[in-house]
């Protein structure tokens, strides 16, 4: 999950100054038969650590996906999902830092999967540290069904999310 991380962090990084404010044009294409065996297609580069393979429109908005060194962005959201699993359960420390440089390489590639996976890997984890902190172990059985509902709640909530972002996957 550390290299995953690395890749993760430098590709935010470009994303944000090469395809959103766009400090400078791309330093060359690469030619890619990834979407056909027929015929090539030019893929924009920076320095050949970043590509710009994938557009797309989300809420009316064309955006560019951030793909990192990756032929798609799903490509890319499967590896950081693997990598948010492994660091999420599997660390015995998670560490913050790279939570967070996971979930916001998440966010950036716009993709569905990677949002609903994610979303449900965060909410699990919190479900688990709740039940295992010793704070709730004292708690009045109340206390413990208004978290209850609560959680449910939030878990509703993430339901409704992902499918308004499964309904916009599918009007695209």
């Amino acid at each position: 999950s550390q290299l995953v991380t690395v890749i993760a962090g430098v590709s935010l990084i470009c994303w944000i100054m090469f395809s959103l404010i766009k400090i400078i044009p791309p330093t060359g294409t690469v030619e890619s038969s990834w979407y056909s065996s027929y015929f090539t297609r030019p893929e924009l580069t920076y320095f050949y650590i970043y590509f710009e393979p994938q557009k797309i429109i989300f809420f009316g908005r064309t955006l560019i996906r951030n793909c990192a060194i990756f032929t798609e962005a799903p490509m890319f959201t499967w590896h950081l999902i693997s990598a948010l699993l492994a660091e999420l359960f599997l660390n015995k420390k998670v560490s913050v830092i790279r939570t967070v440089i996971l979930v916001l390489a998440i966010i950036s590639t716009v993709s569905t999967m990677g949002y609903i996976f994610g979303l449900g890997a965060l909410i699990l984890r919190l479900i688990i540290a709740v039940l295992r902190s010793r704070k709730y172990k004292d708690l009045k059985k109340g206390t413990k069904t208004v978290i209850w509902i609560a959680a449910a709640a939030v878990i509703i909530a993430a339901g409704v999310v992902s499918l308004l972002l499964l309904k916009e996957k599918l009007i695209t």
